[in-house]
């Protein structure tokens, strides 16, 4: 088997007047191994202006000298009142704005604040209980928590399902903190939806999103079928805009989602995000390593439609 290059790096930059939550800078460099897989691109680049779907956008695709690819998307936000889906919805004080929606969910926006939209559902019961939070003095992760001990007398001979649709993933003291909730707690179960990884370089927030898996609960990263129910179910959107839920790129939907799979497996990240200040900026790179290809299955590493695998000829 020939020696080749084992580092594939796409690189997906998102410029917008938001503030910034990132990792800490990371310098690339190459490393060579036998892998037996070689990858289709070395190099895609997806640079971002705003991700507001409210007017038209306009794209402009450019194919650079190395074979490189870019996007530059531009739009302007549009500020108006935006109403409920119905004047006699009982949930509508409890719903987001669509502008809130798109500001936290947008996986190419890294702010600093989070939101947490969550469903509760008891026993055999159809009903589901929705809200949401934001994080204050305390991350959401906990503000739930003392909500939900302090508002509920939980039975334990009573079933309880939570879904929860985090714009972070939990830190690991919020992980640890769940993790003490539910064992006092051995009726509910937990399924979490999160549209970035927060601090996912961070051995400890990986460790504690581990832990939290160990123990029974869900982690997913979201996918258009969450974003779209998530606005039906907890947006103040337009009357007959239903459907008009923000399109964010599948591509980093996929990154995220290869490295949640690189955290599960204990393997070191394939996913570096990188802030450049002056330009306001945001990198995300994917980096492979040979331990990714010998243990992440193959129809994960296809799904970012990054990576090629070869066909070997007998």
């Amino acid at each position: 088997m020939s020696s080749v290059q084992s580092n594939l790096y796409a690189s997906v930059a998102h410029s917008g007047p938001h503030n910034a939550h990132t990792n800490t800078p990371y310098t690339h460099t190459h490393t060579h191994g036998a892998l037996g897989r070689t990858p289709v691109l070395e190099e895609v680049s997806l640079r971002y202006r705003d991700s507001s779907w409210f007017k038209n956008s306009i794209s402009e695709l450019k194919f650079g000298q190395e074979g490189g690819l870019n996007l530059l998307h531009t739009s302007a936000h549009s500020h108006f009142t935006l109403r409920g889906p119905s004047a006699g919805d009982p949930t509508s004080r409890r719903r987001i704005e669509p502008w809130e929606f798109e500001m936290f969910y947008d996986p190419r926006d890294l702010r600093k604040e989070a939101c947490l939209l969550y469903e509760i559902k008891w026993g055999t019961s159809h009903k589901i209980w929705r809200n949401s939070s934001k994080n204050t003095t305390k991350h959401v992760e906990l503000n739930f928590i003392e909500k939900f001990t302090s508002e509920r007398r939980f039975c334990s001979s009573i079933s309880c399902s939570i879904m929860w649709f985090l714009s972070w993933s939990p830190c690991w003291e919020c992980s640890k903190a769940i993790r003490e909730f539910l064992s006092q707690r051995p009726g509910v179960t937990l399924v979490i939806y999160v549209a970035r990884l927060y601090w996912h370089m961070d051995e400890q927030n990986r460790q504690g999103l581990r832990d939290l898996i160990n123990c029974g609960v869900t982690i997913q990263i979201m996918r258009p079928s969450e974003h779209d129910h998530c606005w039906r179910n907890f947006v103040n959107y337009p009357p007959g805009k239903e459907a008009h839920w923000p399109r964010y790129p599948s591509l980093l939907m996929n990154l995220y989602a290869l490295e949640l799979h690189c955290i599960i497996l204990s393997l070191p990240s394939c996913l570096i995000i990188s802030r450049r200040c002056q330009k306001q900026l945001t990198m995300f790179r994917l980096t492979l390593q040979s331990c990714h290809y010998q243990r992440i299955p193959p129809h994960i590493l296809l799904c970012t439609g990054l990576v090629q695998l070869p066909v070997t000829w007998r």
